[in-house]
């Protein structure tokens, strides 16, 4: 039955892979709106508070087999992981108060990777090293914005 919606494997797993996304768009529109603009600290602490509380984790747990597969240059995850990481950098971005627009591409950047590597490194040592680094990295921004 799914050969008449979906021309292939591939077509499916785009389907699905835009819906999830689409998805964990909404739950972070909704907790995190795109107006006021934040300083990069800010949204960092708020991306972070939603990592804790465990909202965010199973889409970036998916995120992560994606982006392996990709690396491993699998169809459709490589052109997904572009599209779909190429979104959330927007979102990431549309949120930071960063009035150079180069300098608000690069840390919407800097977010991505703190947040991605915090959940791959979630298992390891309890959590403790993506903790510390999250915390670290929030400690860098706030020096940063003199707040």
């Amino acid at each position: 039955m799914l050969l008449y919606y979906f021309p292939d494997k591939s077509a499916l797993l785009r389907a699905v892979l835009g819906r999830v996304a689409g998805a964990l768009t909404a739950v972070l529109d909704a907790r995190i709106p795109a107006t006021p603009a934040r300083a990069p600290a800010a949204l960092l602490t708020e991306l972070d508070a939603l990592l804790d509380d465990g909202l965010l984790r199973p889409y970036l747990k998916l995120w992560a087999e994606i982006m392996v597969a990709a690396e491993r240059g699998e169809e459709p995850f490589a052109s997904l992981a572009d599209e779909i990481g190429a979104g959330f950098h927007h979102w990431v971005a549309d949120r930071l108060d960063v009035e150079d627009e180069a300098a608000r591409g690069a840390l919407a950047s800097l977010l991505l990777v703190a947040i991605d590597g915090a959940v791959l490194l979630g298992p390891v040592a309890q959590g403790r090293h993506g903790r510390d680094a999250m915390a670290a990295l929030r400690g860098l921004l706030r020096s940063a914005d003199g707040t």
